[in-house]
């Protein structure tokens, strides 16, 4: 019979009963909110104190909720007394007047980070007034400061970065500066103990000026700089443009202490201006000037241009020239220590044509092309080697190559 089997496949279907299927609690939330990860503070919601509207005192996130204008005179808009401090304005403004601050940091902090938002008018838009170290400051608008826009100190880990700051005596100043804007200061427009990457300075604009558009000690990469004295100067200057704008003597739209490269320098308003003065080598660039020297290197010069539009020198190196070319009107289109090779160097005056200028002073030139008018020399060398020139020549060993 089959009732047994039916009698135990009854049973194990009973073993395997799922019984109250109803659930315990009503469903909760799992996910924590954004207050419970970060906790953030309302930097509006803060109380002041002696010459500050807010004071931020301990450590954590802040915001702005609303923009903060500062009346009086001598009053700071938000005072930072402790490390580790990230506030983010929210697109908001912080205005006030006077010679306080916008943002200040005070005591020997470490770890802050300001971001986002505005900051017009009072004596320094943002200011370290201790040892800063280790903080940013980004993606913020700073106009009509009297002294400083953004003024962190000179400590390399501090860093500004795709900021716009108009006016004050210096526009930027930090370890590093990357993408930013820095226009009108009076003094120096863009200052960094580092390097400054991807930035625009310029300095007042006057005649007489004696600003400076960018200043990066270590180093000026990707740059425009424009100021009264110097355009951009920098250990080293790298794929930039230097200008000076005033006709005081000595400036130069590029100073570097060791290489140019790939640059244009521009010191064509002044007298006995340099367009590019290089400590090291000069390569790939342009350099313009008047009544002063194109380009100026302490090394070698290749593949450049220096001009002089009047009585200064085109290149002048103290090391070799090759693949490049020197015009003056009066001076020398290209003065080398050692060696000019596959080069051109002119003095050619464009209203009269006497000249006593020499198209290129050597020891040593090969199979280069030396110009001057009456009264002039082409070449001026020891030894030339397949050369071409035209004008006089003072040549002490003349090797004519077939």
């Amino acid at each position: 019979m089959k009732l047994p089997s039916l009698l135990l496949a009854l049973t194990a279907n009973a073993a395997f009963s799922q019984g109250d299927l109803a659930p315990f609690a009503a469903p909760a939330p799992v996910m924590k909110t954004l207050a419970q990860i970060e906790p953030r503070t309302d930097v509006l919601t803060l109380a002041g104190g002696a010459g500050a509207s807010r004071i931020i005192s301990a450590p954590g996130s802040y915001f702005l909720s609303g923009n903060l204008t500062i009346p009086a005179d001598g009053i700071s808009g938000v005072r930072i007394t402790a490390s580790n401090v990230t506030l983010n304005l929210e697109g908001f403004q912080i205005a006030g007047a006077g010679t306080n601050a916008g943002i200040e940091m005070v005591g020997v902090l470490k770890g802050i980070v300001i971001t986002n938002g505005s900051i017009l008018g009072f004596g320094y838009s943002i200011n370290s007034g201790g040892a800063l170290t280790d903080s940013r400051i980004a993606y913020l608008n700073a106009r009509g400061a009297v002294t400083s826009g953004i003024s962190l100190g000179s400590d390399p880990s501090n860093t500004v970065e795709h900021c716009a700051v108009r006016g004050g005596q210096t526009g930027i100043q930090a370890g590093q500066v990357h993408y930013c804007t820095a226009t009108d200061a009076s003094e120096v427009a863009i200052s960094a103990s580092m390097t400054v990457t991807h930035s625009s300075g310029i300095g007042a604009s006057s005649f007489l000026s004696s600003s400076v558009g960018i200043s990066g000690q270590a180093g000026v990469i990707n740059c425009y700089g424009e100021g009264g004295s110097s355009g951009i100067s920098g250990s080293f200057v790298t794929d930039s443009v230097g200008k000076c704008t005033s006709i005081n003597p000595s400036e130069y739209g590029i100073k570097a202490t060791y290489n140019v490269h790939n640059c244009v320098g521009d010191a064509v308003l002044g007298g006995l201006g340099v367009g590019i003065d290089a400590g090291g080598n000069v390569s790939l660039s342009h350099g313009s000037a008047r009544d002063g020297v194109g380009i100026s290197a302490g090394g070698n010069v290749h593949n450049s241009t220096g001009v002089n539009s009047y009585e200064g020198d085109g290149i002048v190196a103290l090391g070799n020239v090759q693949n490049s070319t020197g015009i003056t009107e009066d001076g020398t289109g290209i003065v080398a220590g050692g060696s000019v090779s596959n080069s051109s160097g002119s003095a050619t005056p464009r209203i009269f044509p006497e000249s006593f200028g020499t198209g290129i002073k050597a020891k040593i030139i090969t199979f280069s092309d030396g110009k001057a008018d009456i009264g002039g020399k082409g070449l001026d060398c020891t030894t030339a080697v397949g050369c071409t020139s035209s004008g006089g020549d003072a040549i002490t060993n003349n090797y004519q190559m077939p």
